[in-house]
């Protein structure tokens, strides 16, 4: 009996010992659980970006790529509303969405452990993060200019419109006021009406546009733009004073708006080097450097550096060869580095569309060029920056008390003289043709005789480009206007017609072209004494046109004095509507007693 107990204790035994060898569960069985002793890897997970954008923007659609060998995926994020998502990831298959803001997105693939048989399943992670730039906030930039901040009631204004926009393009635009919608693009004008009534008068720019960055379409309306719709509303008022009296001196109209006076006579005798700064903002007047040389006749230009360049003039007897630069940076004059080669007073300077300087006339010196004793008279010179440098080709005509304007094509109208030399007639005109119109090197030609001769004139470019000449000796109350043709010769260059005439015979004022396009003249001289008088004409290039007496007249009669048209609008103190304001400084007649004057005045004009 105890034989038949003891037999199934063995085979317990073997059967215990087959499964500890068979089944790895002793200390010498492989731990991984096969037979061979290798391991299985886990799967390959990688989760990368594959669109092609190089910045992300919200709503931006951004695409990435789960790939796993195997197992199962899911894709988890938290969106910008902290919403959590899980989606199923298919491997190599690309998943898409839009984030609002920057985004963690993580891969998560689950796989049941390949080195064992039991149930063990594992994870492996992979994450992309997906960085999303935030909008700015902007839009195009666009603004909506009028030609007239005061136009009349009952008239036009002409709007021209002006966008950038570095995120897309512009689609449409449209202006819209009380009375009408006009459709606008980029800096063409419109001419929009203004009402019957005087005051604030809005016309408000409307602009769709496309914003590649998110692929939409929007329109935005910017703040409108406010004109002033008034009646005639003029006015003069008296300005603070220059440091001293002046006469034969030059105003320059600087860069940062304030208006820069040189030089000049405070009697009649004694020349002075200062020099002083008007501020429109304040209406207040501060001394600034003295020039290096005091000097009286003499011309001053505004380079398109900023600074202002003046010329020659008169030291009291003589003319003077020197000149000198004026930096508002500093309030510093600087002596240029070369002398003009021939000595001016009387001259003009103009710019040239290169940034040259071009002399013309006055009274000048004989000198000697080259070794050749040369009478300077028709002599012209070019400014460079640092050189005077005489030009080879020369004025047809000696001239003094002439005007030099810059035409619409570049090259330089030179009208008037005074004939006391009796070579010539007070109506020639001669051209520098800096445009090369008539050949391939910039030349000077006799040009167009005017229609009336005169000297000691005044003259400005029109809106449209033409020049008026008005007044001046000889001329009475004579205008006209200059018209550029299709030149073949100097002669040709351009036509003359005669303009509306003055009300008053003057000459020695000035004239100048308002924003609205009408031009003004200021005083002057009618042979026997100085004028307050002002005249305005609104439409001067319009036949039938006929100039009109301001209300108000000059507290002091000026000639030779100087204006300048301020670069802020003012305020009528009656009725609070903008207006140009125009600075009428000094005087110098020897008619007069005293002959200058630091008195200065605003004229305010429509």
């Amino acid at each position: 009996m105890s034989h038949i107990i003891r037999w199934p204790r063995h085979l317990l035994m073997a059967g215990g010992l087959c499964l500890l060898v068979a089944c790895g569960g002793g200390g010498g069985g492989a731990a991984g659980g096969t037979s061979s002793g290798t391991s299985i890897a886990d799967p390959t997970v990688t989760f990368t970006r594959t669109d092609t954008l190089s910045t992300v923007y919200p709503s931006n659609t951004i695409s990435l790529l789960p790939h796993f060998s195997y197992g199962t995926g899911r894709i988890t994020w938290i969106d910008s509303t902290n919403t959590a998502h899980s989606v199923t990831a298919t491997s190599n298959a690309p998943f898409t969405d839009t984030p609002l803001q920057s985004t963690i997105y993580t891969l998560t693939v689950s796989f049941q452990d390949p080195n064992s048989i039991r149930s063990s399943i594992k994870t492996i992670s992979s994450t992309s993060s997906v960085t999303v730039t935030p909008l700015d906030g902007s839009y195009p930039s666009c603004s909506l200019l009028a030609n007239n901040a005061t136009p009349l009631i009952n008239s036009t204004v002409q709007l021209t419109s002006s966008c950038t926009w570095a995120n897309g393009n512009i689609t449409a635009r449209s202006v819209t006021s009380a009375l009408q919608t006009a459709s606008i693009t980029e800096g063409v004008p419109i001419v929009m009406q203004t009402p019957a009534t005087t005051g604030a008068f809005n016309y408000t720019q409307s602009v769709t546009y496309v914003d590649t960055r998110t692929n939409q379409t929007l329109t935005r309306t910017y703040t409108p733009t406010s004109v002033t719709v008034t009646n005639d509303l003029t006015q003069v008022t008296s300005a603070s004073s220059m440091s001293s009296a002046r006469g034969d001196f030059t105003a320059t109209l600087l860069g940062n708006n304030l208006v820069l006076v040189t030089g000049g006579t405070t009697d009649g005798t004694a020349v002075v080097a200062t020099a002083d700064l008007y501020d429109p903002n304040t209406n207040t007047w501060r001394s600034t450097g003295e020039m290096t040389t005091a000097r009286r006749g003499h011309a001053a230009t505004l380079l398109a550096n900023g600074k202002v360049l003046v010329t020659g003039g008169s030291g009291g007897t003589t003319a003077l060869k020197s000149a000198e630069i004026y930096d508002p940076s500093t309030g510093q004059w600087t002596a240029t580095t070369t002398q003009m080669n021939f000595k001016r007073s009387g001259h003009t300077s103009t710019v040239l569309t290169d940034g040259t300087v071009l002399l013309v006339g006055g009274i000048v010196s004989t000198e000697t060029i080259g070794g050749v004793s040369t009478d300077g008279s028709k002599v012209t010179e070019l400014f460079d920056g640092s050189t005077f440098t005489v030009m080879a080709s020369r004025l047809p005509n000696a001239v003094q008390g002439h005007t030099a304007t810059r035409l619409s094509n570049g090259s330089v109208l030179i009208a008037g003289r005074n004939n006391a030399d009796g070579l010539a007639g007070a109506e020639t005109t001669a051209i520098y043709d800096f445009a090369k119109v008539l050949s391939t090197t910039a030349s000077w030609y006799s040009g167009p005789a005017m229609r009336h001769g005169r000297y000691n004139h005044a003259t400005s470019q029109l809106a449209d480009g033409s020049v008026m000449v008005t007044g001046g000796f000889l001329s009475g109350t004579t205008t006209e206007i200059f018209t550029l043709g299709t030149p073949t010769s100097g002669s040709t260059y351009g036509s003359w017609a005669d303009g509306p005439n003055l009300i008053d015979t003057r000459a020695q004022h000035t004239l100048t072209l308002l924003r609205s396009g009408s031009v003004m003249v200021i005083g002057g001289y009618n042979g026997t004494s100085t004028l307050t008088s002002i005249e305005v004409l609104t439409s001067p290039s319009n036949v039938g046109s006929t100039w009109a007496a301001m209300p108000h007249n000059l507290a002091t009669g000026r000639a030779m004095h100087r204006s300048i048209l301020l670069s802020n609008t003012g305020i009528d103190p009656g009725t609070r509507v903008s207006i140009d304001k125009v600075l009428v400084m000094g005087t110098y007649m020897n008619t007069n007693t005293p002959n200058t004057t630091k008195t200065a005045e605003l004229v305010w004009s429509p």
